[in-house]
């Protein structure tokens, strides 16, 4: 009869890679020796991993997989601190973003719509570039290298402003799947005083809940602390008062 043979067979993938469908007619699941064997041969190295591991004695066995990239996920915590100053809004969004699955090259930062020509300053490890979509609010970042893990990324711009008045709370957001913490501090610098006006997308807390990685404004007056619980922060009031002659 004919010569019988067993082949073993084993998937790997980098990181980033998920099979999405297969066609293996005339394999089988492969038992914990063939698994062990093939994963040695493989010598575990890193990026690559595992998908499957089977094995056939059919003569003609057929091997077909469709592979899909995986989704980027994580999480960030962002802190904003507006500070109110006699001429302007300045706005620092600090915010440490956490990415698994799947190596991130770059990340879309949403903020509120901005005037032509306002200078959006963004700081990141490994940064590469941004593009700036002022009108939509949009900041696309792009990294030298894919990474995963925890890195810090801070945004800033300022608003010109002219005596007194209402403005709008700032939203700072990462767009993808990323779910996210995120908080206001409210500061003053100045004869300005600030006031928020809470919508219902914003809740008081204490200054001691704001997390740590975030840098205040060093020349501001801390006036109040809130986190960002939905879409509606609501807006900031600010009175300029006229300085006295001295």
């Amino acid at each position: 009869g004919a010569e019988r043979r067993d082949s073993t067979l084993g998937i790997f993938l980098v990181r980033s890679l998920d099979l999405a469908s297969t066609d293996l007619a005339g394999w089988h699941p492969a038992g914990e020796r063939e698994v062990a064997l093939v994963g040695l041969a493989a010598g575990g190295k890193d990026p690559l991993r595992m998908a499957a591991c089977l094995r056939t004695d059919a003569p003609a066995p057929v091997v077909r997989a469709r592979v899909s990239h995986r989704r980027t996920r994580g999480e960030y915590r962002a802190v904003t601190h507006l500070l109110a100053a006699e001429n302007r809004l300045r706005i620092r969004c600090d915010l440490v973003v956490a990415v698994v699955d799947c190596g991130l090259s770059e990340l879309a930062i949403r903020g509120p719509a901005l005037p032509e020509g306002t200078a959006v300053s963004v700081q990141a490890e490994g940064l590469a570039g941004v593009e700036h979509d002022l009108g939509q609010g949009l900041h696309r970042v792009r990294f030298a290298k894919p990474w995963l893990g925890l890195r810090p990324v801070r945004v800033e711009w300022d608003v010109p402003r002219q005596g007194s008045g209402d403005a709008a709370i700032p939203i700072v957001e990462i767009d993808g799947d990323f779910g996210g913490e995120r908080f206001l501090v409210l500061q003053s610098q100045g004869s300005v005083e600030a006031r928020a006006q809470p919508g219902p997308g914003l809740v008081a807390v204490d200054g001691d809940e704001i997390p740590g990685f975030a840098r205040e404004w060093s020349e501001g007056r801390f006036l109040g602390a809130w986190r960002l619980v939905g879409a509606e922060p609501g807006t900031v009031e600010t009175v300029l008062y006229e300085r006295s002659p001295v």
